[in-house]
């Protein structure tokens, strides 16, 4: 079975006991297949700057991995829009974390570190422009719907809130105090 990750549609599947895993794979595979195709017929046109299918997949594994979140997935999806139509880095720690895990998108506890986002690979949306070559994850119908109906924002940027979500922010210097608020809450958290 030679499956990437966007590739299946997680989800909740009813099978038989006993059901072969390369069959439930297949039936996931499937289901993501059917999602692409009934776009595909409503011939709808795709958010600027996102021309085909698999960038709006390879998006939306972003944007899934950035929150769980759904009420806020299409706000965050709305940061890389206006990021990817001013030309700037989308600056996704979730890609970052793919390339330094080989795939496995998990750094199992250790901190993402500054050095890191310095990492050569076509996946870091730090050093590289534009969208990665693939997805980074397997993607849920919420960050699909967020990312072929983004939030209409101003915002360029975010940082975690520390409950959960994440603060928005239009202007880098908004964006810093929000990073120095993030910080204080980090060190709290790690104190406890």
């Amino acid at each position: 079975c030679n499956l990437k990750d966007g590739m299946v549609f997680p989800d909740t599947y009813t099978v038989a006991r006993g059901t072969r895993r390369l069959a439930l794979l297949e039936l996931m595979r499937k289901k993501m297949q059917g999602i692409e195709e009934s776009w595909n017929r409503t011939s709808r046109r795709l958010p600027k700057p996102l021309k085909t299918w698999d960038e709006v997949v390879t998006l939306a594994s972003i944007v899934q991995k950035e929150t769980p979140r759904a009420r806020e997935m299409p706000i965050v999806a709305s940061v890389y829009f206006n990021r990817l139509n001013r030309g700037m880095r989308l600056q996704a720690d979730p890609t970052v974390v793919y390339a330094l895990t080989d795939g496995l998108g998990d750094m199992q506890g250790q901190p993402l570190l500054r050095g890191h986002l310095k990492t050569d690979s076509p996946y870091n949306t730090y050093t590289n422009k534009g969208l990665p070559p693939a997805p980074i994850a397997n993607v849920g119908q919420a960050a699909i719907r967020a990312v072929l109906k983004p939030a209409n924002t101003n915002y360029l940027f975010f940082v975690a809130d520390g409950r959960g979500g994440h603060r928005f922010s239009r202007d880098y210097e908004t964006h810093q105090k929000n990073h120095a608020d993030w910080r204080v809450i980090k060190q709290a958290k790690n104190k406890k």
